[in-house]
């Protein structure tokens, strides 16, 4: 392969690499936001691995009546919150793609809203060092992928 064709094809590569970035952007949003679910959900713990504020001894009492478990805040009930939960692209330039993440209503946001006025709840979307770094790396290894691809 000449020099000229080994641009060529470079040149390919981060074309295709800028037409995924959107793709990418969400593949990263998407990732970061099921890490976090799992951590809220599994185990209580917020962004800082500091569990949330426990329930109150009668809502326990009565999330465990209505056979809900009750040994952590998993703010899940119906599930309707987390299932209203996804990646929306906000703004898409050529060169930055800007993802939004929260419910597609307003009964969910309104849900949410209120938890991050609570000083021993906060934001409960917002995922951890470890849980962010992870989901970079999968979609730097793909950028990566794409641009070594030299046909």
């Amino acid at each position: 392969m000449t020099i000229g064709e080994y641009l060529t094809r470079f040149q390919a590569s981060l074309r295709r690499l800028e037409q995924t970035k959107t793709k990418r952007a969400l593949g990263l949003a998407l990732d970061t936001l099921a890490l976090t679910k799992r951590r809220v959900q599994g185990s209580g713990l917020n962004s800082e691995g500091a569990f949330f504020a426990p329930y109150s001894t009668l809502y326990a009492a009565r999330r465990i009546k209505d056979g809900y478990q009750s040994n952590h805040v998993d703010f899940t009930r119906t599930g309707r919150l987390w299932n209203s939960i996804n990646p929306f692209v906000y703004r898409d330039e050529q060169y930055r793609t800007v993802i939004v993440v929260r419910p597609r209503d307003n009964e969910n946001q309104d849900k949410l809203n209120w938890q991050a006025t609570k000083k021993d709840r906060g934001n409960i979307l917002t995922p951890s060092s470890d849980e962010l770094i992870f989901a970079i790396q999968v979609w730097q290894r793909e950028a990566i992928r794409l641009l070594n691809r030299i046909r």
